[in-house]
Formats: structure tokens, sequence, C-alpha cells
């Protein structure tokens, strides 16, 4: 999955079950958890979280969320 200049400069904070892995741009957390930005951008994605429901035993999964400004609203 080829991941724009754009959208790898979104700010992302990414966790294994409570734990908090890396936060930082996509590219940034890519680079940290030596991934390709390409995964970190789909963990975003709804496949993901449809593969996950799937999943039997899953008790730890990688989440990826965005970590939005709160002062884009205004």
């Amino acid at each position: 999955m080829k991941v724009s200049a754009v959208a790898q400069k979104r700010e992302v904070a990414v966790y294994k079950g409570d734990e908090l892995l890396s936060i930082g741009s996509i590219a940034e957390c890519a680079q940290e958890l030596n991934v390709l930005p390409g995964t970190i951008a789909f963990y975003l994605t709804p496949a993901y979280e449809r593969r996950l429901a799937l999943r039997k035993n899953c008790r730890k999964p990688l989440r990826v969320v965005r970590v939005d400004d709160e002062d884009d609203d205004e």
C-alpha cells in the first residue's frame, strides 16, 4: 500500500493492548517499529478492524489511532 507524503505526516499513536508503543507521524512510527509506512496506514483501515474481529484469541492486537489536534475545530 502506497502512502502519500501528506498521509505520512498524519499524527498517530500505536498501541499493543493498553501499552503505547509509538506516537508520531506515520513515517516515524513505521521507522520505530521497523515496518513500512503502508503497514501503519493499513492498521487505520476498517478492513484491518474486520480482520481483527475474525481472529480467535486476539488478546493484544496492534491498534493505530489518529491523534487529532483539538484546535482544528475552531
